[in-house]
């Protein structure tokens, strides 16, 4: 074979076995991600609720950093939820994930679905017709789509029609009715069929809460995420809610691809030990009084202590150690614990990060420990969880302060 004609055969072949290998590469990073996120609690005909809007801004702020192009709003209209539904679907047509988050009332007749508006005022049969949105309506939209389908319903919290038409209320109307039977789609509810979910005692519901703190987990799919958030709402609940789903999806789906990170403890001790920076240390104890390297944050606060110079004296301000990859570790750690006090450090030693907008916009929406409105139960659940009960966002009490925090 010509020598001249056998190279170009070998530079074609290279080119096509390199096509092949960019071709998943490049699928990958072109994956579509739309959601639509809507929070409704600001309601006029009927009983208003807390923590809606809330959940439906931190959930945005999260899809959002995870690649999703987010359709948001809270307190909507019947207008307003037809305009922003029609303009999702019309995004979800070529999508490759589109996601669904609704936080509000919610409620079930006939074993069929409905979300409620803000301005929706229910007497009867036709008002629910008129003033709602029926949640199948949606779905049948994204049927036959190319993409999958994940539908997050924090919207069982109670049945509106109890007070406002009794007459079309019933023992078994309570929450949502079990949806979906086409292939391609999750649901997610905030608690079992039939059932009614808590509304939540802090900033977010306990589906939102948990959530949140699982969202951001590396390498985790959905699957095994449901189960994580399960578990936190179980813990936090005394085992009274359970969040449940139901899964049609052909794929696995994971929030945040990639391979499975450090744990957030494992991270926050790393930070901390690099960094060697003495309030991440009190804030690993604090968060995890019983974790594995508590010994090895004692015996550094105890040197530092030591170590602290006669009082009076001037004491330059501390930076961590010039490196992206600290401070992108730190704001891991953030992302998926939501703790206040990391958020405070890392914007006081990274005040040009990369991340800076997202802290300042976390740090406003996270309430502060001390904060004397706070509700009650906030503080009892800081100073009273049993450490078996530990979530993402909450740290178990160790078993020698229980008793001392009881009072």
């Amino acid at each position: 074979m010509d020598s001249r004609l056998a190279a170009i055969l070998r530079a074609a072949l290279l080119a096509a076995a390199l096509c092949l290998l960019l071709v998943p590469a490049m699928a990958a990073r072109a994956e579509t991600r739309v959601a639509l996120v809507i929070g409704n609690g600001g309601y006029a005909n009927l009983e208003p609720l807390r923590n809606p809007v809330n959940d439906a801004s931190d959930v945005a702020d999260s899809l959002r950093s995870l690649g999703f192009e987010v359709m948001t709003d809270t307190n909507l209209t019947l207008a307003g939820m037809t305009t922003l539904i029609g303009d999702f679907l019309e995004a979800a047509q070529t999508a490759d994930v589109s996601l669904l988050y609704y936080a509000g009332h919610g409620f079930q007749i006939d074993g069929r679905n409905y979300l409620v508006p803000v301005d929706a005022s229910l007497r009867s049969r036709d008002d629910i017709r008129n003033w709602t949105i029926e949640l199948n309506a949606i779905t049948e939209e994204l049927e036959g789509t190319p993409g999958i389908h994940l539908v997050f319903l924090d919207a069982c919290r109670n049945n509106p029609l109890s007070s406002t038409a009794p007459s079309l209320e019933g023992p078994k109307r309570d929450g949502l009715a079990r949806v979906g039977d086409a292939a391609g789609f999750l649901f997610a509810f905030a608690t079992q069929p039939d059932n009614v979910a808590y509304d939540g005692v802090g900033r977010n519901s306990f589906f939102a809460q948990a959530l949140l703190g699982h969202l951001n987990t590396p390498g985790q799919d959905i699957a095994s995420m449901m189960i994580a958030v399960r578990r936190d709402v179980l813990a936090a609940t005394g085992g009274n809610q359970v969040p449940w789903e139901n899964s049609s999806l052909t794929r696995q789906f994971e929030f945040a691809p990639g391979d499975d990170g450090a744990a957030p403890e494992t991270l926050l001790w790393q930070v901390a030990a690099t960094a060697r920076d003495p309030d991440l240390m009190r804030i690993y104890l604090d968060r995890y009084p019983e974790g594995p390297h508590v010994a090895d944050v004692k015996a550094f606060l105890a040197e530092s202590e030591e170590a602290l110079p006669p009082a009076g004296t001037v004491v330059a301000s501390r930076d961590l150690p010039p490196s992206d990859a600290l401070a992108d570790s730190l704001w891991d750690v953030i992302r998926r614990t939501r703790l206040r006090p990391l958020v405070e450090v890392y914007l006081e030693h990274n005040p040009d990060g990369a991340h800076v907008a997202e802290a300042r916009k976390l740090l406003a929406d996270l309430p502060r420990p001390d904060d004397p409105g706070a509700a009650p139960e906030l503080l009892c659940e800081r100073l009273a969880t049993h450490p078996r009960d530990a979530t993402a966002n909450t740290a178990g009490v160790p078993l020698s302060q229980l008793r001392m925090n009881a009072a």
